[in-house]
Formats: structure tokens, sequence, C-alpha cells
């Protein structure tokens, strides 16, 4: 169980939107937005009241959405950074979670440069479960998706065990 004193704020894509297991932590929000690209966040956060979207921690995993679209990786990794920078005045704490695999071995080429470049943020905890989810392609592995995207009960299974324990 989450301890019931600590608000938790979820933002995202439609990974972090259709995530049925954060439903059951207490004091939490979820502002994953299926389709949302770094720059959406920036928007999210531009236009919110900093009351809505403030706490004690959030959790924030963006970025696959932008190497589909043919952002460069250091594009999404300065938005990211831009993220936290704004996140960082309204919450205490933030974990960040590294950008999932897809089940395209070029596309994952990038993904593990944006990896590279976030993990290094400030005062940020980085979650890397990038190669818990690899299969021996170096690709998403099938059990952990319905898509090649998006992740399986068993992917979110997978997800939610390393991030419990860290809100926990």
């Amino acid at each position: 169980m989450i301890k019931k004193d600590i608000d938790i704020t979820f933002l995202g894509d439609s990974i972090t939107a259709w995530n049925s297991e954060l439903k059951k932590i207490e004091n939490s929000k979820n502002f994953g937005v299926p389709g949302f690209i770094t720059r959406d966040i920036i928007w999210q956060l531009q236009g919110d009241d900093e009351e809505t979207i403030s706490g004690h921690t959030a959790v924030l995993m963006i970025g696959v959405n932008d190497v589909m679209m043919g952002f460069s990786p250091e594009k999404t990794a300065q938005n990211t950074e831009e993220i936290i920078l704004m996140l960082k005045n309204r919450f205490e704490r933030i974990i960040l979670i590294s950008v999932l695999p897809i089940d395209n071995l070029k596309m994952n080429e990038e993904i593990k440069t944006i990896n590279s470049f976030i993990k290094n943020i400030s005062d940020v905890e980085f979650l890397d479960v990038y190669s818990l989810f690899l299969n021996e392609h170096e690709v998403l592995d099938y059990k952990f998706t319905t898509d090649g995207a998006h992740l399986s009960n068993y992917g979110y299974e997978t997800l939610n065990n390393e991030l419990f324990k860290l809100i926990k």
C-alpha cells in the first residue's frame, strides 16, 4: 500500500494513461494523455494553474511518441529537461522513468540516446527500466506488448513492480 499522506502525480502519454494500477494508489492523479509528446507536457504545464498539477511526487514517462514522430533525441531530451525544470517548482520529488523500447531496432537506438541524456538530469530519481523489456534482438519483447509499443498486462506488471519499489 502506498502511503496515504504522500500525493503522487503521473504525467506522460498513453503508457501512463492506460496504466490501470495507478488508480489504486490513494492520493494520486493521472494526467497521462494518449498521443502526448514532450512538447504537449510543456504546454499542459504552462496552461495549468499550478494547483492542479502540483504536490509531493511527480512521476514522468514521456518520449516514445517524439521518436515515432521523428524528433531528434537531442530535442526530446531538451524538452524533457524543460519539463523537469517546471516540475521542480511544483514538486518535492521527481521520478523520471526511462523511455521504453519498441519493436523497431533503429528507433530503439534513438531511445537509448534519449535515455543516456535524461538519466543525468540533476535532482531527479531516474528509473531505468529500458533493458527489462528487451528481447535477444534488442527490441521490445512480444510478451510485454500488445502492438509493438503499448504495454500488455505483463508489461504493466513489470513496469509497476519497479515503479512501486520507489513510491511505496
